[in-house]
């Protein structure tokens, strides 16, 4: 879909790496898949691990940090006009992204679900379904093609329209 704009090299690799907050905000749903397969979270830890490093760092060393980034991301660009609608287009699919993984945390850590076959099942379907997801943008935006999730593309699309 590239006829709501051009994209531009730096466009492209911003709306990339803004794709590695939901990877990272995935990563504790997928405690249970990458303790049973060890291979797969060396490949990630070797991938984004710098990213990832990086983010826990700031994360426990300034206070409400991803409340700031998330801010810092929706009106520094999503709400800034002047940056490239393909770019404003990916930071806010991955902040709609970053809000539906804190609300299915939300549901999975209520009691009664936390440590049930349920709650793991629902942690293993939302790491897969979100790392995949986030991966599938990355790949999508770095090659300056618009990257497509069912509800969250449309909704990411009517707002910054």
């Amino acid at each position: 879909m590239t006829w709501r704009g051009q994209s531009s090299p730096p466009d492209r690799i911003f709306a990339a790496l803004v794709y590695l907050l939901p990877m990272i905000r995935a990563l504790p749903f997928g405690f249970g898949v990458l303790t049973a397969i060890p291979a797969l979270g060396q490949i990630i830890l070797l991938a984004i691990g710098p990213f990832i490093q990086l983010y826990t760092t700031l994360s426990t060393r300034i206070p409400l940090f991803e409340l700031i980034v998330f801010f810092a991301l929706y009106l520094g660009v999503v709400r800034n006009y002047r940056f490239s609608h393909f770019l404003r287009y990916n930071v806010m699919q991955a902040l709609l992204l970053g809000i539906v993984l804190s609300m299915v945390g939300i549901v999975t850590n209520l009691p009664g679900l936390d440590g049930t076959l349920l709650g793991q099942t629902l942690h293993t379907f939302t790491f897969f379904v979100a790392f995949g997801a986030s991966i599938y943008s990355l790949v999508r935006s770095a090659t300056g093609l618009f990257p497509e999730l069912p509800m969250i593309s449309d909704a990411a699309y009517q707002y910054i329209r």
